[in-house]
């Protein structure tokens, strides 16, 4: 299973962390994309950002958006996506493809 993290919260501290930590440590790879956060540590090793691409999108299980950010297209993001887990309501105005959104 693989995971792509749409992200926005610089810093150590908040959602992404935690979350990365708690699968990779269940044996899920993940990914993620952030604007401003080229390189972040996670349980000793280094994950680096990955580009949001369609072939990426299409590649992954499940996108998580855990912060939403202004400059990610998030129409595209489900046009691509199979699944697509938004925690922030990133995807409201996203009126195509509703089926693939699971929201809290």
């Amino acid at each position: 299973m693989g995971a792509v993290w749409v992200y926005a919260e610089l810093g150590a501290e908040g959602p992404l962390p935690s979350a990365l930590e708690l699968l990779t440590k269940a044996g899920v790879q993940v990914d993620y994309y952030d604007p401003y956060v080229a390189v972040l540590p996670l349980n000793g090793k280094t994950l680096r950002r990955r580009p949001l691409t369609p072939q990426l999108l299409r590649a992954v299980d499940c996108v998580a958006i855990l912060t939403d950010h202004s400059t990610v297209d998030y129409a595209r993001v489900v046009r691509h996506a199979r699944k697509v887990f938004d925690a922030r309501n990133a995807t409201a105005h996203v009126r195509r493809e509703r089926d693939k959104i699971i929201t809290l």
